[in-house]
């Protein structure tokens, strides 16, 4: 997983991934709390991938059968997939 952190260059501030430069920054803007929710969008996306796993299983192995019906689960699987396929095609 990524790790998003902070670095100090000269009279500028860099965002950096994996400690490669993504964005330099003039200013006060709070790049601590940037990198941590970076951090922890890469951490959501991982717990999404997941979740969206487990919910296509269950309703490949309930699909069909006449005592189980679709659910709440089953409704989600669509937009889970397309937030995981937004966050990736907008992960740096």
């Amino acid at each position: 997983m990524a790790k998003w952190e902070v670095l100090e260059v000269g009279c500028s501030v860099v965002l950096a991934k994996d400690s490669k430069p993504v964005c330099e920054f003039l200013g006060n803007a709070d790049l601590a709390e940037i990198a941590r929710k970076l951090n922890a969008f890469d951490e959501m996306l991982a717990a999404l991938k997941e979740i969206t796993y487990q919910a296509v299983s269950w309703h490949r192995f309930h699909e069909g059968c006449e005592h189980v019906k679709c659910d709440a689960i089953c409704a989600s699987i669509p937009a889970c997939e397309r937030a995981v396929a937004n966050a990736e095609a907008a992960n740096v």
